[in-house]
């Protein structure tokens, strides 16, 4: 299994998260904790046209570098869902239904939306936002200044959309595993546990070696301390002459041998 980035490991844990709420459609799952109040971007899919919008934040699409790491997010989590379905970690059960709808729109605050007024608006909420039929390409709030800007997604890229981020949402049990082992797959849990016993083993082997080591030398000192030097002296064959002609006495001795 892959490595995950940053980005990726926190969808992979919302995914873990919303796997123990009712059974819904990965769409409302995606306006809803994905596509929130607080994040940059709304996705919208217009199904008769076959058309994909990912429209950004006015301030955030203005600046190019902001931008294209906006778009580059989305795909990312694009090309993550895909492998997260073909690794089982997830299942999608395609909704039929979808082609019956004229628009499906992925964004928190955009839950009310109405039918076209004589202005020629499509009311996203309560708040006035807005999209005009003259102009897809931007979102407007009630007093007519833009919120957002859209980029057009690839006819490609829209097939992906509408396969991964439209029907049933199922979470298996292999992914909640995979967030509770910190993204660590079994197969990496179990060669990091035989890494574990391999280099316990090697060092085992090292303390038990180097004890050994150590016994030997300390035998060899202890063999090594020298013996008392002794002298035998033979009692027989010693002649004692005792001489009291002076004023102190004196013993002369002599020995034959002494070894």
């Amino acid at each position: 299994m892959r490595k995950f980035n940053k980005t990726e490991k926190d969808f992979i844990k919302l995914l873990d998260k919303i796997s123990d709420e009712s059974l819904e459609f990965f769409s409302y799952y995606l306006q809803k904790y994905y596509f929130s109040n607080t994040s940059n971007s709304a996705l919208f899919l217009f199904t008769q046209q076959k058309k994909a919008l990912l429209f950004i934040k006015k301030d955030v699409f203005d600046n190019m570098s902001l931008r294209k790491k906006e778009m580059r997010n989305f795909l990312e989590i694009l090309s993550l869902v895909n492998y997260l379905k073909q690794e089982h970690l997830i299942n999608i059960i395609p909704n039929p239904q979808i082609n019956n709808s004229t628009l499906l729109v992925m964004r928190e605050e955009f839950n009310s939306i109405n039918q076209i007024t004589l202005n020629s608006n499509l009311q996203l909420n309560q708040h006035g936002g807005h999209l005009k039929f003259t102009d897809f390409s931007k979102i407007y709030d009630s007093q007519d200044n833009i919120l957002f800007e859209a980029v057009n997604l690839e006819e490609h890229v829209y097939n992906i959309i509408m396969d991964l981020f439209t029907g049933l949402l199922f979470v298996t049990e292999e992914l909640k595993v995979l967030v509770k082992n910190n993204f660590k797959s079994s197969e990496d849990i179990r060669y990091r546990n035989n890494q574990i016993a391999t280099w316990t083993s090697i060092i085992m082997a090292f303390l038990f070696g180097l004890y050994g080591i150590f016994r030997d030398l300390s035998h060899k000192n202890n063999s090594k301390i020298p013996h008392q030097e002794t002298k035998e002296i033979k009692s027989e064959n010693i002649n004692i002459n005792i001489n009291t002609n002076t004023k102190h006495p004196t013993i002369n001795y002599k020995t034959d041998s002494i070894k």
